[in-house]
């Protein structure tokens, strides 16, 4: 196993990490302006370790009865800037949906739950959104269902926007191809914001001061 995570740290540059201060990100989520859900961020460093926990929980109601429902937890595990293990859990309304990934040699080998098997770069990014690496991609890792995406980056430029409570100016960078969603971050480089269209609904996520309670 070290003979392995060796390799993998010596496979090219490290990626960076863009982790806040507070160590946490904490998302509200709307849809077509109402309220859809929230996403939930957390990072715990030791040394060159990092692992970080997201909890994702969506869903609509329609004359209070719940017509859709959707869960994502993810944890990954990053050692030196690189990571070294994800798995997941999602149900995408009723459907359940595993993955993991584990470092193997020069990259990362991935299993989901349908029984599919695959190898995705030692530099590969997860498409948990906060590292701003994700930006610099050409090729993803899709953290619900564990397939490889091919992205086509396009950086829009600085705009004002609404994070943490207040205005703030960020970087908007929009992603096609096998992902398509924009992405802001701030000039540290933290997440603070995403937008795509789902099923002809607009659903953004804006980033809170904190999580309540």
């Amino acid at each position: 196993m070290a003979a392995c995570l060796a390799a993998l740290l010596a496979a090219g540059p490290a990626v960076p990490r863009t982790v806040p201060p507070d160590r946490e990100l904490y998302f509200e989520v709307t849809r077509n302006g109402a309220p859809f859900g929230h996403h939930h961020a957390r990072f715990f460093e030791e040394g060159a370790a990092l692992r970080v926990e997201t909890a994702v929980a969506l869903k609509v109601k329609v004359a209070f009865v719940t017509v859709f429902r959707y869960t994502l937890d993810t944890q990954e595990e990053w050692q030196d800037g690189r990571l070294v293990a994800i798995r997941s859990q999602a149900d995408d309304n009723g459907n359940a949906v595993r993955m993991s990934g584990t470092a193997d040699g020069g990259g990362l080998s991935v299993t989901t739950s349908r029984g599919e098997s695959l190898r995705a770069p030692a530099d590969i990014v997860p498409t948990t959104y906060w590292n701003k690496a994700l930006t610099e991609a050409e090729l993803v890792l899709n953290s619900q269902n564990g397939q490889l995406l091919e992205v086509t980056v396009e950086r829009i430029g600085p705009e004002t926007i609404r994070a943490r409570g207040e205005e703030i100016t960020a970087t908007r960078y929009r992603l096609s191809g096998g992902l398509d969603l924009d992405l802001w971050y701030d000039e540290a480089g933290i997440w603070v914001r995403s937008a795509f269209t789902a099923r002809g609904a607009e659903v953004v996520f804006e980033l809170l001061p904190g999580a309540p309670g």
